[in-house]
């Protein structure tokens, strides 16, 4: 905490590696070492804080229900809040008094910043959401219409079958199951062969 406090970048890092698990702690008012770095403007330690083993939580908030979004809000610190709502900070907690983030900005250029970062992230979400359910769907209308997927291994195997030219003649198109087909040990046999033939029967030795 007083390294972030005092920007000491190097000192924090070599804690939070040789003390992982100090990381989210917090003291007596209830602020943790993100919210401190947040402040302070240590930017370079918030991504180790917030990856670190246990991490600090970007929802997190001291007894006055002020997140590190609201304190890098206020110190007008716009790196640290772009880093802190890409990980899940929200722009509309409010602490005790009733205050989001974004009504904490230092000046009126920071407080559009916080808007434009806010609506660029919420456009990259509905467009991820729309592509996974766009994914969803496809692979349900593949299920529904008995659709499967070939490989790439697979469809190198196809494409070295060569189909004979008795197949080809007959058919005029050539698929993998009618090539499967002309190499069993039955192929070219007509059903005469097995059906009409008849059998010797076995002597009874008179």
């Amino acid at each position: 905490m007083l390294a972030c406090e005092a920007k000491q970048i190097e000192v924090g890092r070599l804690l939070i590696q040789r003390c992982p698990g100090c990381v989210p702690w917090v003291n007596q008012s209830g602020m943790d070492a993100l919210m401190m770095s947040s402040r302070s403007g240590a930017t370079g330690l918030l991504q180790q804080l917030l990856k670190a083993d246990p991490p600090c939580s970007p929802l997190a908030h001291d007894v006055q229900g002020t997140t590190a979004l609201h304190y890098a809000s206020a110190a007008g610190e716009l790196m640290a809040m772009r880093i802190l709502l890409e990980h899940g900070a929200s722009p509309f907690a409010k602490n005790v008094f009733s205050w989001t983030p974004i009504q904490y900005s230092s000046t009126k250029d920071a407080e559009l910043y916080f808007k434009s970062l806010v609506a660029e992230l919420e456009k990259k979400r509905v467009a991820m959401e729309r592509a996974g359910r766009e994914r969803e769907h496809e692979v349900q209308r593949q299920r529904a219409a008995g659709v499967r997927l070939v490989t790439g291994e697979e469809l190198e195997t196809l494409k070295g079958l060569d189909p004979p030219p008795s197949v080809r003649e007959k058919h005029g198109e050539w698929s993998p199951v009618e090539a499967r087909r002309a190499m069993t040990p039955t192929a070219g046999k007509s059903e005469s062969f097995y059906f009409n033939q008849s059998r010797a029967r076995a002597s009874s030795g008179d």
